[in-house]
């Protein structure tokens, strides 16, 4: 089983499963999917850009705003303090990043 823990957060990546506190938390495919990538490259910045084509893909035309929305609705699921996230955080510039710690 491929699990990965991250203070109160815990990602089963095999079963697509992911915990705060010990308590599963429900998530959309693409919230889960945005998890996923970030979770799986920490201390890596992902344009909005590349985190569209590796959750959308790379032919869908839509709108890059939709990565801000689903990473907000995901900051109010795992974040303790989703307005000052601890591992989801933006980088100015240059898009979004996970911090482990």
């Amino acid at each position: 089983m491929n699990q990965k823990v991250f203070g109160r957060l815990r990602i089963v990546f095999g079963r697509r499963e992911v915990y705060v506190d010990d308590r599963e938390i429900k998530l959309p495919p693409k919230e889960y999917e945005l998890l996923r990538c970030l979770a799986a490259n920490p201390d890596s910045d992902f344009t909005t850009e590349r985190l569209y084509g590796a959750v959308w893909g790379n032919d869908q035309c839509g709108d890059l705003k939709t990565v801000a929305v689903h990473i907000r609705r995901l900051r109010n699921k795992v974040e303790t303090d989703p307005s000052r996230p601890r591992h989801i955080q933006t980088r100015p510039g240059r898009g979004y990043r996970f911090v482990p710690g």
